[in-house]
Order: structure tokens, then C-alpha cells, then sequence
């Protein structure tokens, strides 16, 4: 958020801008826990992960498409007249906006030739809704007479109160007779802890507002605009701030030298703002003055550009923030008169993100939102690593409420990781009237290594590529961490801002087949966040991964642990983990390609960390801090021994008497945890040791035999 008001204009009585007055405010005003630096944070964060995701082929829309609603507060005169603006005045400053943030402006030939190489687009439609919140058809306008002649910042709450859009769904503009500023929007916030109890009273004043006499371009009309700001620049401006733009010399608090930072490298480095239209070149901060910047405070006719880095920044606000990112599947842009159907893909059942096999079958779970008919047929497009593909799926009868699961022809997987994207389209040979849920991005990588039972994973060496992680969309992964000493395995939710980002650790292929009773184990570290429901679930396979469709342990929120945290989350003791949580794999024995996989799906709660995954050939199985133990002792007709080993390796198991001869012995193949009964009736009663030997050490304990 910005930290200071926007220096005042030299010529006439408004301000140029007023967010950071407006932004102040509500920090003041609503007490938000949140500065610049958390913000800024945060944003850092988020953009790695969606540039990551990109990287890897997952991109969330291709348009951006924002339904926008215009709130004219006028003083009872009529349409067109006075600060009734007309229709004509509101569709211009939407066309103004649509050339500027995709560059197809008349003037963009002005940018100078030094930044034409960073100037940058923005695939954005700004769309007036279509569809009234209660499902009503609309152009985009709501006239509202307003209980004030005149309106300041201070007059926010008021001034929106009059008319308001659910801000989650629209984005609300109110055109007014503004004074003291030409205009200012409400600046995005993160998603981080300790904001969501505030975003209810952010919602209701989220948007931009705009003086009349700013709001649309004398290129479309004979418009009642100022003759300084008569291009639309102004809500260019300031809904570059409303996707999480700062001004271009950084608000620095007046300081004027060269200090301030607006985030953004591509930007150059500049000391104050700038007025009226300099011609160019102008000097500043060592470099040339980008004054034709959508961002800084020039005349309209003199602005033609925002860079890359800022289009970069716009991006991921859109994508992340709260109120922008729900902007992109709102019901605003659907016809209300259509009558139609409406498909979506619930899920990718298959692939699986780690798999065995290179030739794949993959699987869909199709749903029928809405129909106005029997769906009998639609069409599948997806694409396997940029190769596209389509089928059409006949002969079926389908009503609204149904869901089918339906396979695709094999497919051919390259080695590594593979990048798959599903679109289900043309019910009945139709239009899908809500194309918005008909897309599934997910990846696939082949590993075929495979192990035996028992086995043990720990974390402490360099990570075994037996195991896999993977993330079907390319958002964040687990990772190891270390913890005074002792490394585990973790996956970082508290920063994480991408909704169902769903990141899996994947076993080898596991050979039971030699196993009568299985189980397995592992030690978990969670402190739940209030109002977030992050998911760990533990999955099976026996197709070698191909499919995951075997649910062992599924825990929700406050069901993963029972302590909370409203900061990130980092066991300092042994105290905060829960240590041996077992899982019965009973199912399993005998089983040739097993898989099990750990699956953390985000909703940005908190940190959980893993570790000591152990695999047993038997059922409840008890472990032990030392390398062997035994049981019962004293003994009169049989005991057992349960081993703990530092590593998986061949052992043999003795008894011998207190001369050391050998009275019973076990060759133990692939010993790590096993537990195994010896006979010692018919032993004469006396003290006895019990020895475990390895290739690398060997191990003892006291046998009294009664």
C-alpha cells in the first residue's frame, strides 16, 4: 500500500490522485494489520509461483475478462446532462481503458524509442456486466441520485453506500461530482494472516472512483471533460492502482531524491512526479524521465505506456489478491436471457502426477452444471506437451446434475514431466454458456524406481529420487528444511496464496508381495490457522501410480492438529510433532506396484512438515528408540525381538550363553524394523545376550531366560 498523499496539481484546484489518502485512511480507519513491506512481500511470493506455473505451460486464462458496473451518482438531472453522464461518455472511457492495457492506444507510437522495447500489454477486456447480482439483465449503468451536491474522499462509505455490486464479482466504478481529487481506487491487499476478518469491510468499498468531468475521451464525443484530462487517463491511472500499481517516483514522502521505489525494474529510477506535457527528454535520477508512464501525473495526452514489469506486477495481483482474482469467474458476463448448458471438468482422474508406465489412458470426471436439454454429446480438446488433440464423446443421455467419467485414447508420455491440459466444450454440438469452469491444466512425471518393505525414509541425506515431488499445476513443492539439526520435509502454505495448489510426495513402487501384514508410519508437524482448511491426505495406488484412487487418511483444518498458530508454523521441540501416525496398508500385501502418496492441497493456512516415513511387514507395529529390543524379560518360552536399524541391511540375530556360544540364529534379509520370535523353551534358565549384526556394527542385549 502507498504511504503518503498524492502531491497536489500546480494548475488547477484537484488533486491528481487521492489513494494514498484513501489508503491511509482505511489503515487508520479499519485498523488493517498489513504495511507496505508485507504487501510487497507477499506479491514477491506469489509472482514466483505464477511465473513457475507459466514456465510449465499452466497459464489461468489466456483474457482476462472484468465485468465492470458504473455507478453515475448524479443531482437529479437529466441523462446526459450535468453529472448525468450519458451511456456514450461511459462505453468511451471502457474503450479507453481496453487500447490502454492492451496497447492498442492511437498514440502508442509515441512511446520514445528507448522505452518501446519495454512497453508492455495486457491481454484485459474490460466488459460493462451483463447481469445484475440477482441474475437480471443490465447494461453496466446504475443512475442513482445522489444526498450530496459535491463529494470528497472522506465521503467513501456514503458515496458507495448509495449503490454497491458485490466487489468479488464486479469491478465498481462511481462517477461523481468529485472534488479534491480526479480520482482514486482502492488498492489491493494480500491474503495474509490476520487480513480476513477485515475483508468484509474492504469489500464494500472496493473500486475506483472518478470527478465527471474526467471520465471518458473527447476522441469519442463532444463530452463535459477537463482540457487536461480528456483522454480516460485518469482511470488508466487509477486502476493501475486497483491491480496493485504504485505512482512511478514510489511515494516517498516528499523526500524528492531519488529514493522511493514503485516496485517494478523496468521502470526508470525518478525523483517527483511530473505535470503539464515536458518534451522529452527530461533528467532525472541520473536517467531519462519515463513521464509518458500511465503511473506518473502528466496531462492525458501526454500518457501512452505501462511497461512489462508493471503489466508482470498487474498480472499477479489479478490472479492473487482478494476481490481481483474472483473478478475473473464472476457470473457478471453471463448472458441472464441465455438458455443453454453448461459442462465442466470436475477432475483429471488420470494421469496421475507420478507415474510408472509412458503410455497412458487419461481420465475425466465430466459434470452437468445446467441443461435445457438431454446432453448427448460434447467434445473433449486437450493437449499433451503442446500437441493438440480432440474427440467428440457421443451416445449419451445426460441431465442436469449428472456426472460421467470418461476416458480418452491412450497417449504416448515423454520421459521427465509432462504437461497435460483438458478443455470440455460443444454440448449437443452447442455453445457452453459458462466457459469458465471447462478448463483442467495438470503435469505427469514418469518414475519408474521401485523398493521393498520394509523401508524407511528419513530425509536426512540428499533427497532419494526413488521418491518424487510433483505439482500438477507448477505451484509451490515440498522441500526439506532443516531443524536444528534434524532435517524433514515440508511444504510452506502460510505464504502461499494459490487456492487448491495441491502438492504431492510420491513413494517408489513398492513390492508387498513378500508381505503377508503391512504398514506404515510417519511423524507430522501442523499448527492449524484459524478460518483455513488446508487438506493433507494420504493416497494408494496398485497400478504403479497411474491412478490414486485408494484414500488411506484424509484430515481437514483444525483435523490435522489440534494447536494453532497465527504465524508461520515451525516445530521447535519434540513436543510439536505427533509422532507414529500409523496407517494399516492390510490391503496391500502381496501387492507388486504399490504406491503411496502424500497429497497437501493449499488454502494458505500453514505450514505442515513430515518426516521418518517408514514402511513395516506387519500390522500395529511398535517401535523402539534402541537398535533392538526384547520382549518379555525375563522369558520362559519365547521372546521376541524388534529391530530398529540405522539403515536397511542384511542382519543375523543370535543368542548365545555368557561364553559366547551360539544357542539359537536368524539370517534377517533387508533388516530395518522387523520384529522375530525365537523359541527358548527347553533353553537351560540363565543370563544370555542377544546380538544384532550388520556389516556396519553390530548391537546387544540381555536375555534372562527362566
Amino acid at each position: 500500500m502507498l504511504a503518503v498523499l498524492c502531491t497536489p496539481l500546480q494548475s488547477i484546484a484537484q488533486q491528481r490522485c487521492g489513494v494514498v489518502e484513501h489508503t491511509n485512511n482505511l489503515r487508520t480507519n479499519k485498523g488493517i494489520p498489513e504495511n507496505d513491506a508485507q504487501f510487497e512481500q507477499w506479491l514477491n511470493n506469489a509472482t514466483q509461483q505464477r511465473l513457475k506455473r507459466e514456465k510449465n505451460g499452466n497459464k489461468i486464462q489466456s483474457v482476462y475478462q472484468i465485468p465492470v458496473v458504473v455507478h453515475v451518482i448524479h443531482n437529479g438531472e437529466s441523462v446526459g446532462n450535468g453529472t448525468n453522464i450519458p451511456e456514450a461518455q461511459v462505453l468511451s472511457q471502457i474503450r479507453v481503458l481496453n487500447a490502454d492495457y492492451q496497447r492498442t492506444n492511437n498514440d502508442a507510437s509515441s512511446t520514445p524509442a528507448e522505452f518501446q522495447s519495454v512497453a508492455g500489454s495486457m491481454s484485459i477486456e474490460f466488459v460493462l456486466a451483463k447481469r445484475t447480482p440477482d441474475g437480471f439483465p443490465t447494461n453496466g449503468i446504475v443512475r442513482v441520485k445522489g444526498t450530496k451536491s459535491s463529494w470528497t474522499s472522506n465521503d467513501d462509505v456514503q458515496l458507495k453506500a448509495l449503490s454497491y455490486w458485490p466487489s468479488e464479482d464486479y469491478l465498481n466504478i462511481w462517477v461523481c461530482n468529485l472534488t479534491g481529487y480526479l480520482g482514486y481506487a482502492q488498492f489491493p491487499v494480500s491474503d495474509i494472516a490476520g487480513l480476513q476478518e477485515y475483508q468484509d469491510g474492504l469489500a464494500v468499498t472496493d473500486g475506483a472512483v472518478f470527478a465527471y468531468r474526467v471520465f471518458g475521451s473527447i476522441e469519442d464525443g463532444a463530452f463535459n471533460l477537463n482540457s487536461k484530462y480528456n483522454r480516460g487517463r485518469t482511470a488508466t491511472h487509477e486502476l493501475g492502482h486497483f491491480f496493485g500499481l504504485r505512482h512511478t517516483w514510489g511515494d516517498d514522502g516528499g523526500a524528492n531524491n531519488c529514493s522511493g521505489t514503485d516496485y517494478v525494474n523496468d521502470t526508470p529510477n525518478q525523483d517527483i512526479e511530473t505535470y503539464n506535457c515536458p518534451t522529452h527528454p527530461q533528467a532525472s535520477c541520473n536517467v531519462t524521465k519515463m513521464f509518458q508512464n500511465y503511473l506518473d501525473y502528466t496531462d492525458d495526452a501526454c500518457m501512452n505506456l505501462f511497461t512489462k514489469g508493471q503489466v508482470s506486477r498487474m498480472i499477479t495481483v489479478l490472479e492473487s489478491s482478494p476481490r481481483r482474482e474472483s473478478l475473473l469467474t464472476s457470473p457478471g458476463l453471463l448472458d441472464p436471457n441465455a438458455e443453454g448448458n453448461d459442462l465442466m471438468i470436475g477432475k483429471v482422474i488420470a494421469p496421475s502426477p507420478v507415474t510408472c508406465s509412458d503410455r497412458v489412458v487419461p481420465k475425466l470426471l465430466i459434470k452437468v452444471n445446467h441443461s435445457i436439454e438431454t446432453i448427448t454429446s460434447f467434445t473433449i480438446t486437450y493437449s499433451i506437451n503442446n500437441v493438440s488433440l480432440e474427440k467428440t464423446f457421443p451416445g449419451y443421455n445426460l441431465e442436469e446434475g449428472d456426472e460421467t467419467e470418461i476416458s480418452l485414447p491412450e497417449i504416448q508420455l515423454a520421459a521427465g514431466e509432462n504437461t497435460l491440459s483438458f478443455e470440455v466444450n460443444k454440448p449437443n454440438e452447442g455453445i457452453d454458456i459458462n466457459p469458465f469452469n471447462n478448463n483442467k491444466s495438470t503435469s505427469a512425471i514418469i518414475n519408474t524406481q521401485k523398493d521393498v518393505i520394509p523401508l524407511r525414509q528419513d530425509f536426512e541425506q540428499a533427497f532419494d529420487e526413488a521418491w518424487t515431488i510433483a505439482n500438477p499445476v507448477g505451484g509451490m513443492n515440498w522441500q526439506a528444511v532443516d531443524l536444528s539439526g534434524n532435517t524433514a520435509i515440508y511444504m510452506n502454505a502460510f505464504t502461499n496464496t494459490v487456492a487448491n495448489d495441491e502438492s504431492w510426495l510420491v513413494s517408489p513402487v513398492l513390492d508387498f508381495t513378500s508381505s503377508t501384514e503391512a504398514s506404515m508410519s510417519f511423524d507430522l508437524s501442523y499448527a492449524y490457522r484459524s478460518g483455513k482448511f488446508d487438506t493433507f491426505k494420504v493416497l494408494a495406488s496398485r497400478d504403479c501410480g497411474t491412478t490414486f484412487d485408494i484414500t488411506l487418511l484424509e484430515l481437514t483444518g483444525p483435523t490435522i492438529a489440534s494447536r494453532t498458530s497465527t504465524t508461520a508454523w515451525q516445530p521447535a521441540s519434540a513436543d510439536d510433532w505427533e509422532v507414529n501416525k500409523n496407517i494399516s496398508l492390510e490391503d496391500f500385501a502381496g501387492e507388486g506396484e504399490a504406491r503411496v502418496a502424500f497429497v497437501f492441497t493449499n488454502q494458505n493456512g500453514n505450514n505442515l512438515y513430515l518426516d521418518n516415513v517408514e514402511f513395516f511387514q506387519y500390522e500395529n507395529p511398535i517401535t523402539v528408540s534402541s537398535r533392538l529390543a526384547v520382549s518379555p524379560n525375563p522369558a520362559s518360552a519365547e521372546v521376541s525381538v524388534r529391530l530398529n536399524l540405522p539403515q536397511r541391511e542384511d542382519a543375523t540375530v543370535t543368542i548365545t550363553d555368557v561364553l559366547g556360544k551360539i544357542v539359537s540364529s536368524q539370517s534377517i534379509k533387508n533388516g530395518l524394523n522387523q520384529n522375530f520370535t525365537f523359541q527358548v523353551y527347553g533353553i537351560n534358565p540363565g543370563l544370555y545376550l542377544v546380538w544384532v549384526k550388520t556389516s556396519s556394527g553390530s548391537w546387544s542385549s540381555r536375555l534372562l531366560v527362566q
